[in-house]
């Protein structure tokens, strides 16, 4: 048996998000839940640590990008009451 290679993935940098926000990591941010909402019903459900583990940031940064993507609008977060969201 062959071991096949693990398939590539990545996190897309919308430049619109860019323009809009005026931030690459709060677009590098909602490119990252972007990419977990194609996998489940268009929802995120991967845990702050997770997606700041992608990035390489702490949970804390990943969190106050996004709340600058809540207070703009971009993301909603469907359990804003929960630990650690």
């Amino acid at each position: 048996m062959r071991d096949e290679p693990a398939p590539e993935t990545y996190t897309p940098c919308f430049d619109w998000v860019i323009q809009a926000t005026g931030s690459l990591p709060a677009a590098l941010t909602y490119g990252v839940v972007w990419r977990y909402a194609q996998m489940s019903g268009a929802r995120c459900y991967a845990s702050c640590e997770r997606l700041a583990h992608h990035l390489a940031w702490a949970r804390q940064t990943v969190m106050r990008h996004l709340a600058i993507l809540r207070q703009m609008g971009l993301v909603i977060c469907a359990n804003p009451r929960e630990p650690g969201v």
